[in-house]
């Protein structure tokens, strides 16, 4: 394996510069919070994963809301893979709203297909951040016709297959947080990168609490990413982030980026790192369009500008990581 300094060193100050906007809006300094122009025109995700605005609800409104202690473990797993399927705070605000309180005794097809159906008149019932996809037609061979709308297909694979009492002992009797990702893979619209995100999510909840630098799966952006950073040889992608997780801050320090401040008590941890190499891959191609060679070529653009959300957040962390302190929430 081989790093290429001049696209590696991109890494290090997107991170650091991402992070420092990110530490400025929630210390309640005023904007401009940096004067990379890429950063001030578009988009890109945070650092951690779970200071996105989509992750922080995910933890604290569907995860750990009041009275959770008294849910069981397959009402919690519902609730987070019914939220994520469409990972859109406003779908399920929707169904919660129609449901009332969301579990195993509430969860119905039909009701949530009817609410659904009302939403997609006027609103989006999917983000637009990243779509579940694989192949979820197989699921229904003969029957697509069976469905009206795309939704549809999701809510029953989840009613059918992720809410099946096998399925939902492997969840909750797992040994270690691979057996989760591969878990997943069996599910029929569930691919890598998907079953990777469900793994990361399970894993913030009180139903299980696996190391989380013990197993990372790369996903397409990610793997773009890393090719543009090394030239890898026989190492695989993954053994790569683990390389990056181990040297992180000695290559920091090596490109002049080592001011990057982290949460308290919390440096990046895989899945991190390995969301940072696809935030990497767009960056570059503004920053050094040049780096794309290593990408067979391909000139892809930044399809997302950057809008600020004028709503604050109270940052939320799950209880059983307990050493990341904010003095204040921005």
């Amino acid at each position: 394996m081989k790093v290429r300094d001049n696209a590696f060193k991109y890494y290090f100050k997107f991170m650091q510069s991402r992070m420092d906007i990110w530490w400025k809006r929630y210390e309640g300094k005023k904007p401009p919070y940096t004067k990379d122009p890429i950063l001030q025109d578009y988009r890109f995700t945070q650092v951690y994963r779970s200071l996105d605005r989509v992750s922080q609800y995910l933890i604290k409104d569907v995860i750990y809301v009041p009275g959770y202690k008294k849910m069981s473990e397959e009402d919690i797993i519902l609730r987070i893979l019914l939220f994520k399927i469409f990972n859109k705070i406003e779908t399920w605000q929707d169904i919660e709203k129609g449901l009332g309180e969301v579990n195993v005794k509430t969860f119905d097809v039909k009701k949530v297909n009817d609410i659904l159906a009302k939403r997609i008149v006027e609103h989006p019932v999917f983000t637009n951040a990243f779509m579940s996809t694989g192949m979820m037609y197989s699921r229904f061979k003969g029957g697509e016709d069976k469905f009206k709308h795309k939704h549809e297909r999701y809510i029953q694979v989840l009613a059918d297959e992720m809410m099946n009492p096998l399925f939902l002992k492997k969840i909750i009797k797992a040994k270690k947080l691979e057996d989760i990702y591969k878990s997943f893979l069996d599910i029929t619209y569930v691919a890598g990168f998907i079953a990777m995100q469900h793994t990361i999510d399970l894993n913030y909840s009180p139903i299980i609490n696996f190391d989380e630098n013990s197993f990372i799966h790369a996903g397409k952006g990610t793997v773009r990413g890393i090719h543009k950073a090394a030239e890898l040889g026989n190492w695989s992608e993954e053994k790569f982030i683990h390389w990056v997780h181990e040297n992180l801050q000695g290559y920091a320090k090596y490109y002049g980026y080592d001011k990057f401040r982290p949460l308290p008590g919390r440096m990046p941890m895989l899945c991190d790192l390995s969301n940072v190499f696809c935030e990497f891959d767009k960056y570059t191609r503004m920053a050094d369009p040049s780096l794309q060679v290593y990408d067979k070529g391909k000139k892809r653009k930044i399809k997302n500008t950057f809008k600020m959300n004028p709503s604050q957040i109270e940052y939320f962390f799950p209880p059983k990581w307990g050493d990341v302190m904010l003095s204040k929430n921005k």
